[in-house]
């Protein structure tokens, strides 16, 4: 009936009318879409903010670890902090039926773990880097152990070249680890191999150039060559890297005395140690 009925006003509606509607429209749908905008805005740097935050922690969390590690290395680490190296690791003896559980080999390599730590409990920082490497060095599969064999054959030259090698062939059957070209540096440091050493953390920098450990280390073996200019921009380098590190700040004063008297002294070479 209403489609009918010629008394009905079928027109669209004046102009002044859809104005007003789209009006009256856009004051409603306008601002929700403003504020979705600002929320999406807000949440988004809100979620920036939190990942950066997370990064920055991270990177705390690694240098800390780091700096444990550098302080392991030279014997200068409390039991605290060696503590929170390791994770609170175990170095007691187990009880009995789990070591009854355990195969011969395991067992073995158990004992050795044991007389290893119960060496270095008071062993100089010398020896333990020594008794470090003793065990890298019975890795075959080590890329450092690799580099010393070549190193003590064919001299320092030797050390790029044997890496260059390794990685042109895509052996994954060798692995690299900072550490141990870092404990292969200190090994020839202490044995006096000035070239060697600085060869080996010449390369382990170039393998890893984001490692503030790595600088420390060559520039302690520039020093010990007395190349005072060259070891206070490691140093500095090492620094600027993380603040944090004691180590640096105190061979940074050595440096000095290198840069005054021209030298190393022998003495100040046996505080670093």
């Amino acid at each position: 009936m209403s489609i009918l009925d010629p008394t009905i006003d079928r027109n669209r509606g004046g102009r002044r009318a859809g104005i007003v509607s789209c009006l009256l429209l856009a004051s409603i749908v306008v601002p929700l879409s403003i504020s979705g905008i600002w929320e999406t805005k807000a949440q988004e740097k809100c979620d920036k903010a939190k990942t950066e935050e997370a990064m920055k922690a991270k990177k705390a969390q690694a240098l800390k670890e780091a700096e444990l590690k550098k302080k392991l290395e030279s014997g200068e680490i409390t039991a605290e902090e060696k503590a929170a190296l390791t994770g609170e690791a175990k170095a007691v003896k187990m009880k009995k039926e789990e070591w009854d559980k355990l195969s011969d080999e395991e067992k073995a390599k158990l004992k050795k773990e044991w007389q290893l730590k119960e060496k270095m409990s008071g062993a100089s920082r010398e020896e333990k880097i020594k008794l470090t490497w003793a065990k890298i060095e019975s890795q075959d599969k080590s890329a450092a152990a690799q580099v010393h064999r070549a190193v003590m054959k064919k001299g320092p030259e030797a050390a790029a070249k044997v890496v260059q090698k390794i990685k042109a062939a895509g052996d994954d059957a060798y692995y690299f680890k900072e550490g141990e070209f870092n404990t292969l540096g200190y090994v020839y440091l202490f044995d006096e191999k000035i070239d060697e050493a600085i060869a080996v953390f010449k390369l382990n920098v170039e393998m890893n150039p984001e490692s503030w450990n790595t600088y420390d280390s060559l520039g302690e073996a520039m020093l010990a060559a007395g190349k005072c200019e060259k070891a206070r921009k490691l140093y500095e380098k090492s620094l600027a890297m993380n603040p944090d590190n004691e180590n640096g700040r105190r061979m940074l004063a050595q440096v000095e005395r290198c840069e005054k008297e021209g030298s190393y002294a022998k003495a100040d070479k046996d505080a670093g140690k």
